[in-house]
């Protein structure tokens, strides 16, 4: 009889990531509502990066991502969002993402680290004992459904609105020429954004 581990990587490996698209179309309308009347962006950075690194050395063909970081205050608190295109800034990319919210913890991240669309990052279990990785959303999202929390639909609307896609051209860079010169050691450089007041959500 399999374990549950043996269980969890034959229903994580085969699923592709699910693209930005298919996150929001399933995320609730409401969610929308909270985060245009609830959460305000503070900062946000426009960042690029790969997996296993951008020297030539560690990986021929390196994971590289777009990502997008943006830290909002809403009416629960300050948040930290992240989303990274696998691919061009676009809806039908590829993605990953996560967000420092509870409703992200306990609704979403576990399923979402079934399609590969996250990873889980939280830890939970009483005081004083060994901490336990985040369970499944057996009450709150039993059927697993896929979709985003208030933060990173904010998190999404600003990083739809970058068009370059930054992490090509630096792949291009570093192993496009053919030349053999050792990658940078930098896995990601960021650049600041200005700050954006929610005005348009057409997604």
């Amino acid at each position: 009889m399999p374990t549950r581990i043996e269980r969890l990587k034959k229903k994580q490996s085969p699923i592709t990531r699910p693209t930005l698209q298919d996150l929001l179309s399933a995320t609730p309308s409401e969610i929308f509502d909270r985060g245009r009347s609830q959460c305000r962006p503070l900062r946000a950075q426009y960042a690029i990066g790969s997996k296993e690194g951008w020297q030539r050395s560690r990986a021929k063909f390196p994971t590289y991502y777009n990502e997008q970081r943006v830290y909002s205050t809403c009416t629960d608190g300050k948040r930290y969002s992240y989303i990274r295109f696998f691919g061009a800034p676009d809806i039908k990319t590829p993605v990953w993402v996560w967000c420092s919210c509870p409703y992200f913890k306990y609704y979403l991240e576990v399923a979402l680290s079934y399609r590969n669309g996250t990873d889980i990052k939280t830890s939970g279990g009483p005081s004083g004992r060994t901490p336990v990785r985040n369970a499944p959303p057996n009450v709150r999202n039993p059927n697993q459904l896929l979709y985003l929390c208030k933060h990173l639909v904010v998190a999404a609307e600003i990083g739809l609105r970058q068009t370059v896609d930054h992490a090509s051209k630096r792949y291009e860079k570093e192993y496009g020429s053919g030349s053999g010169k050792k990658g940078a050691q930098v896995l990601a450089h960021a650049t600041p954004q200005t700050p954006w007041v929610p005005d348009s959500w057409d997604l």
